[in-house]
C-alpha cells in the first residue's frame, strides 16, 4: 500500500510539473527595413539589402528556457570597388503570438563598416545599438528576440570573408514565465496541488490507524 501510495505522488508531481509548462506557438510574420543610408569613404561602390522571401512560413513552438534555430533575416550584397558604412532601422513582426499592441522588435545598426574588393565581400563590423528586445507576453511569458552582430577579432578589422552575401539572422528565446512575476499571496497551482496531496496523504493515515 505504501509503495503504491509513494508512486501515486510521485505520479502527481510530475503531472504539475508538465501541466504547468508554458509552450509559445510563434508565427514569424514580416520583416521591414524602414531605413538604409550608404556611407562611401573609399571608392565606388554600394550595399543593398536582401530581405528572406520565406520569411512568412517560419513557424515554431517553444518550450520553457528553448531556443529557435537561426532565422535568416536578410542579407547585405556589396557591390563596387571601396570601403563604406551604412545607417539601417529594421523591424521584425510575428503574426503569433496575437499580442496587443502586436509583437514588433526593431533595431538600429550602431556602427557598420564595409569593405568590398569587386564584389566579394569582406566585413569589418555590423553591431547594433542594442541586438536584444525583451518581450512579456499577456500569459506571462518572458520571450528574448537576438538579432545577430559581427564584430572584428582583430585590429585589422576582417571578421568574415564569404566572398557572398552577409546573412543576419535572428534567435527566439521564451524564458517561460518567471518567478517574479508570480503574486507570493497568490498560490502557485503546483504549491496547491503538494498541499491538497500532503492533506490526502495525512488523512489515510488517520483513517487507517482508527480502524486499527
Amino acid at each position: 500500500m505504501k509503495k503504491r501510495l509513494v508512486a501515486l505522488i510521485v505520479g502527481m508531481l510530475a503531472w504539475a510539473g508538465s501541466a504547468f509548462a508554458t509552450p509559445v506557438y510563434f508565427d514569424v510574420g514580416s520583416f521591414s527595413i524602414t531605413t538604409w543610408v550608404n556611407h562611401v569613404a573609399i571608392g565606388i561602390m554600394d550595399t543593398t539589402p536582401i530581405i528572406n522571401s520565406n520569411l512568412d512560413t517560419i513557424i515554431f513552438t517553444l518550450n520553457d528556457n528553448e531556443s529557435s534555430p537561426p532565422v535568416l533575416l536578410f542579407s547585405i550584397r556589396g557591390s563596387g570597388i571601396g570601403v563604406s558604412g551604412f545607417d539601417a532601422e529594421v523591424t521584425l513582426n510575428f503574426d503569433y503570438p496575437d499580442e496587443d499592441p502586436a509583437l514588433e522588435a526593431k533595431f538600429t545598426i550602431d556602427m557598420a563598416s564595409y569593405y568590398t574588393w569587386f564584389n566579394c565581400n569582406l566585413v569589418y563590423d555590423i553591431l547594433w545599438e542594442d541586438n536584444t528586445q525583451d518581450f512579456t507576453l499577456a500569459d506571462g511569458n518572458l520571450v528574448r528576440v537576438t538579432l545577430q552582430e559581427y564584430c572584428s577579432p582583430t585590429s585589422y578589422g576582417i571578421a568574415i570573408p564569404p566572398f557572398t552575401d552577409i546573412p543576419i539572422h535572428a534567435t527566439i528565446t521564451n524564458f517561460g514565465i518567471p518567478d517574479v512575476l508570480v503574486d507570493p499571496a497568490i498560490p502557485e497551482p503546483t504549491s496547491l496541488l503538494l498541499l491538497g496531496t500532503g492533506l490526502g496523504v495525512w488523512g489515510l493515515t488517520v483513517y487507517r490507524r482508527k480502524r486499527k
